[in-house]
């Protein structure tokens, strides 16, 4: 049995600004670095020792994962895998929250493909792969593929680790991707986004995973009481 520890990285300046991240990068906030070592703290103080540890390739899913290890006082490499990054947004990356709402709601105005601009983390993922299309844009993921990617590849992750008799195993990745995979676990649909720094607890075991528990702050607000904070993120 292996247990996999998903956790969304800590808040960036880009969330702080309501602006459309994906594959491009911006800085953690101070909140951001806070968070991620409570997180660390936080799993540490509950006696999770981690045997290996992996992040997207992306700057602030890296960032996080070091922060947590060197907090919760665990020595690893940080591992940087491409398929553990997020959705790319296209045309919508460095632009506003409320642009790509508007093009969505215009999609759907003209489609009523779901009828109702309240969308949920599955339909903003979908429609932006659409709205692309529509534009010309390349190279973005519908849901299916977005969910196929990361399945496979923490798929690969957890048979390397039960190969090797890794029981605790550290993902750090991005709040769609990661709302989607546990989406396709049984997360039910009508679930919150996934909050920075939050975990989710997978279990592996002879080729099926098994979600435990999703959207979980507890480890950061249990890290940052033992210094006498509060995390924000």
């Amino acid at each position: 049995m292996v247990e996999l520890w998903v956790a969304r990285h800590g808040q960036t300046e880009y969330n702080v600004r309501g602006i459309v991240q994906g594959i491009v990068d911006s800085q953690l906030t101070s909140s951001g670095v806070s968070d991620a070592m409570a997180l660390g703290r936080g799993l540490a103080e509950a006696g999770i020792n981690f045997d290996a540890a992996y992040s997207s390739n992306l700057h602030r899913a890296v960032e996080t994962a070091n922060l947590a290890l060197t907090a919760g006082r665990q020595r690893l490499q940080v591992h940087k895998w491409f398929g553990l990054r997020e959705q790319s947004f296209g045309m919508f990356e460095g632009r506003s929250e409320a642009q790509r709402a508007a093009a969505m709601i215009e999609l759907t105005k003209s489609t009523d493909r779901f009828g109702v601009p309240d969308f949920t983390v599955d339909q903003v993922a979908e429609l932006s792969h659409i709205v692309n299309l529509h534009h010309g844009v390349a190279g973005t993921e519908n849901v299916a593929a977005i969910q196929r990617r990361f399945n496979d590849t923490v798929g690969i992750i957890a048979q390397r680790a039960a190969a090797t008799n890794q029981q605790n195993v550290l993902l750090v990745s991005h709040g769609a991707v990661i709302w989607l995979w546990l989406a396709s676990l049984g997360m039910p649909m009508n679930s919150a986004s996934i909050g920075n720094a939050a975990v989710a607890h997978v279990s592996y075991d002879r080729g099926e995973f098994r979600l435990r528990t999703y959207n979980d702050r507890s480890y950061v607000l249990a890290g940052a009481e033992q210094y006498g904070n509060v995390a924000l993120g």
